[in-house]
């Protein structure tokens, strides 16, 4: 299994991403997009603001990737993270993975 894993306080790409599950093993890629949407709880948002410890960080991103290895036959993991400032309609998270069907890669 293949993972990349990035905390950035770029602008997150989903096109990088489906670079990185890139594979002529897997017939499917799932890419979830995460973005700031303008309410919570009935207040309105108007940015989020994200923080990390990255060391630690990384280290859970990696241990979610080793959980779906256990639990699922997939090709590749992508977890990417911003850190900063985000706006409402921004990305703050893309999640994906690839597998050779598409049952396992929605799972």
């Amino acid at each position: 299994m293949k993972t990349h894993f990035l905390l950035t306080t770029d602008a997150l790409d989903t096109s990088v991403v489906q670079q990185q599950l890139d594979d002529s093993a897997a017939g499917a890629q799932v890419i979830f997009v995460g973005t700031v949407r303008e309410q919570s709880k009935g207040k309105k948002v108007l940015a989020l603001e994200f923080e990390a410890y990255e060391p630690m960080a990384l280290s859970e991103l990696e241990k979610i990737a080793l959980e779906i290895d256990m639990q699922w036959k997939v090709n590749a993991v992508v977890l990417h993270h911003a850190l900063g400032r985000r706006e409402v309609g921004k990305v703050p998270v893309i999640a994906a993975i690839s597998a050779a069907h598409r049952k396992e890669a929605f799972e």
